[in-house]
C-alpha cells in the first residue's frame, strides 16, 4: 500500500503547526517506512537565508509532532526547500518523495 501524502498550510512567517495538523499527520503515526517531510517558505530579499531557516523550522515542527505520535525519529526525512518557483511557499508535504 502506498504511503499517503498530506499537505499542511502554515501561516505566513510561522513554523507553528496550524489547527488541524494533527489530523493530517495521523495516518503517518503508524508508519514503519521512512516518512519524507518537505517544507517551503517564501524568500525575503532582505534575508537571503530566511526561507531556508523557516522551511527547516517547519520540517522540525512536523518531525516533533510525528515523533510524539510514535514515528521513530530516524524514519523521518526532513527537507527544507526554501522558496520554490510556482509552488505554495507556505505549504509542507508529508509522505511525498519530491515536491510537485
Amino acid at each position: 500500500m502506498p504511503m499517503p501524502v498530506a499537505r499542511i498550510e502554515f501561516a505566513p512567517g510561522s513554523a507553528t503547526l496550524p489547527a488541524g495538523a494533527s489530523a493530517a499527520l495521523k495516518p503517518f503515526c503508524t508508519a514503519s517506512a521512512p516518512v519524507p517531510v518537505i517544507a517551503r517558505a517564501p524568500t525575503d530579499p532582505n534575508d537571503p537565508s530566511g526561507a531556508m531557516r523557516l522551511s527547516m523550522a517547519r520540517t522540525f515542527a512536523i518531525r516533533d509532532a510525528l515523533t510524539a505520535c510514535g514515528v521513530p525519529a530516524q524514519n523521518i526525512i526532513p527537507r527544507a526547500s526554501g522558496s520554490v518557483p510556482g509552488a505554495d511557499d507556505n505549504e509542507a508535504l508529508i509522505g511525498a518523495s519530491a515536491a510537485p
